[in-house]
């Protein structure tokens, strides 16, 4: 007995604490976005097929066979598949599965440019809530993230998983990242239900009249091999610990005022601390433009250049940071928070 779905899986945005997460004890702060994914998923006989609006050639195969996904492409949603399917076969659930049409398009892009929004990671997640819900599997909110955390941690080998929890959990989140070598090999399914040491996951309550408005700029910086030459000293991170314990509080206390001074805060160290190529040209006439308006934002994530935002708190910001943006080639796009999931 399967049951069809369609549902919205969302993107992500790093609003702090980026780079400093990786460390273990480091938090940050997380959105979960509107911007993302809609999958659909039905019962079909004889095999199964999954298709995407942004690869070419479906993913064809039995359910009841093993999977394997000959292009590249479909790397992530092949490792989901596996570990889900192991994983219900440990519950056991017992084949033969019926077969399904799982179908998923994106609109992570904005005027043809990919916006940088954590595709892989919503895509470890909306495989998992697919599966969820076409095999009745009731799955916990933890065990969806840690299903689609070692998914990704398989294909990609690192990361904070921080997307993954974000993704998974919707709204703001407070983030710390597990003791990676606690959870290795990614392919041990045992390692769903054992305790994930040092992994905090905190939903926040966003304060309803700040808005995100996201500046993609187009011009990623590669500052990867870099950063890996020039690794981070420990004051960094407790520095970065320090900032974010104050943004967090002025994001529980709604505090304006202290959200814009801890984010700048945290753009300043990771300037003070990152490659000179991480600031692109575009991205310093973004970084005035926050302190011409007087309002809070910063460069996101470890894209290296991809993306700044703005969190607006007066209509007037808008206006007046789109003109700026626009004429340095900066697309605008605001975003709405995803909401908080229970379920």
């Amino acid at each position: 007995m399967s049951n069809n779905g369609h549902f919205t899986v969302p993107g992500k945005l790093f609003l702090a604490g980026e780079y400093a997460v990786t460390k273990v004890g480091n938090p940050a702060l997380i959105a979960a976005v509107q911007k993302g994914l809609h999958i659909t998923i039905v019962a079909q006989d004889n095999y199964s097929q999954i298709d995407s609006d942004t690869i070419p050639n479906p993913l064809v195969f039995d359910i009841n066979q093993a999977i394997q996904a000959s292009n590249s492409s479909w790397c992530y949603v092949a490792a989901t598949l596996r570990l889900v399917l192991a994983y219900c076969k440990r519950a056991g659930l017992t084949a033969p599965w019926p077969n399904f049409k799982l179908t998923i398009k994106s609109d992570m892009v904005l005027d043809g440019q990919k916006l940088g929004l954590g595709s892989s990671a919503a895509i470890t997640v909306g495989i998992v809530r697919a599966l969820n819900c076409f095999f009745k599997l009731d799955l916990p909110l933890l065990t969806q993230f840690k299903l689609a955390a070692l998914a990704h941690l398989q294909v990609q080998g690192n990361g904070s998983l921080g997307d993954v929890a974000a993704i998974t959990y919707g709204g703001v989140i407070a983030y710390q990242r597990p003791q990676i070598t606690t959870i290795m090999p990614a392919q041990d399914i045992d390692l769903v239900d054992q305790p994930w040491p040092d992994l905090k996951i905190t939903p926040l309550i966003w304060p309803t009249n700040w808005q995100l408005l996201l500046g993609a700029t187009g011009q990623a910086a590669d500052t990867k091999k870099a950063l890996e030459k020039n690794r981070l000293m420990a004051s960094f991170y407790q520095d970065s610990q320090a900032i974010m314990e104050r943004l967090l509080h002025a994001v529980q206390a709604g505090d304006y005022t202290g959200l814009r001074h801890s984010l700048n805060a945290n753009q300043d160290l990771l300037i003070s601390n990152l490659p000179p190529a991480y600031l692109t040209p575009k991205l310093h006439i973004f970084l005035a433009s926050l302190e011409q308006q007087t309002c809070a934002g910063k460069i996101s994530g470890a894209g290296f250049g991809d993306n700044g935002f703005a969190i607006l708190n007066r209509l007037e910001q808008k206006q007046d940071l789109e003109s700026v943006w626009q004429a340095a080639g900066i697309q605008c796009q605001l975003l709405t928070i995803a909401p908080t999931r229970t379920v």
